[in-house]
């Protein structure tokens, strides 16, 4: 698994943050992924086998392909790829 944590009391801290966690909380998830609450924690993992590239490479795309429009963000200036 791939997996992402977040902290829901430090993001329900503040209203933007309070927003996005509100968006990891109920947006749909890809059929690759799951979505756990215990506590504070919200764990969300999309599937995949750790010894294969290719199978991480299509979860870290599947979930960057899930997680952008949900999070308001701003490339910074002179950031490349390469």
């Amino acid at each position: 698994m791939l997996d992402q944590y977040v902290g829901r009391a430090w993001h329900r801290a503040a209203s933007g943050r309070a927003a996005v966690l509100e968006q990891l909380e109920t947006a749909v998830l890809p059929a690759s992924a799951s979505r756990t609450i215990e506590g504070d924690v919200l764990r969300i993992a999309f599937a995949t086998d750790l010894a294969v590239r290719a199978s991480v490479q299509a979860a870290r795309a599947a979930h960057e392909q899930w997680i952008t429009p949900l999070v308001p963000t701003e490339i910074e200036y002179g950031w490349t790829e390469g």
